[in-house]
Parts: structure tokens; C-alpha cells; sequence
């Protein structure tokens, strides 16, 4: 079994612009038509190693986690069958709800679905 059967929503990101004289850019449309797990809620143990990790112990957030893997989606206007190429800070639009992309990396190739984009994201900028 691969994680694509479980791959059942279709989200898309926006990644901030470059700086242009000390101001932040605006936010722009980067990937569309992307396969990703639903949003989940990690376990009470991995919640609390997941906000260390990630740097927001204390805050009044909850953080989620979502996976995908390499898969035809559209990334600036041109279709590619790639890894997504979703990076912390990014939004991810995921069922309409937006989320903060707190923390993303690919997985080991070694685990059991193979090479997964693993992210952690939150509801609130923090």
C-alpha cells in the first residue's frame, strides 16, 4: 500500500514574496492541485515533542500534521510530478481552512510508504 490512498484532499500553498527593501512581500499563489493527507492530530506524546521541536511550547495553538508524497500537481503555472515544494512559513488551503506551514521535511526514504513530505502546521500565526 502506498500513502497516495490516503492522500484524499487536494490543497493549495502560497509562499510570501521576496523582501523588497526591508518590507515583507506580499503573499502569492505557488502550488495548486497538491494531494495531501487530511489535517491530523498527532498523539498527546507527539504534540508535545512536535511544539518543542518546532518552537512554540506554551502557545495557545494546536498543531496538526498532514503527509504527502511525490505526485503530478501544478507548481507556478506548470505541472511537474515532484515532491511538493512546501517550506515552513508557507499557507497551505486545505477544505478551505488555511494553515500555517510550521515545519516540513521529507521523511527517510526507508519508512514504510517511501519518500513523504512530512509538515506541521498550525491554524494561527504565532
Amino acid at each position: 500500500m502506498t500513502l497516495s490512498a490516503f492522500m484524499t484532499e487536494t490543497a493549495t500553498t502560497q509562499r510570501m514574496e521576496a523582501m523588497v527593501g526591508g518590507k515583507r512581500g506580499d503573499l502569492e499563489a505557488h502550488l495548486s492541485g497538491v494531494k495531501v493527507t487530511p489535517p491530523m492530530l498527532p498523539s498527546a506524546s507527539g504534540q508535545h515533542a512536535i511544539r518543542q521541536a518546532i518552537g512554540i511550547e506554551g502557545a495557545a495553538v494546536q498543531v496538526w500534521e498532514c503527509f504527502t508524497e511525490k505526485h503530478a500537481h501544478t507548481d507556478g503555472g506548470v505541472s511537474v510530478t515532484q515532491l511538493p515544494d512546501i517550506l515552513k512559513n508557507d499557507r497551505i488551503t486545505i477544505d478551505s481552512i488555511t494553515y500555517v506551514v510550521r515545519w516540513a521535511k521529507p521523511n527517510s526514504p526507508t519508512s514504510g510508504f517511501g519518500k513523504t513530505l512530512v509538515m506541521y502546521l498550525t491554524e494561527d500565526e504565532i
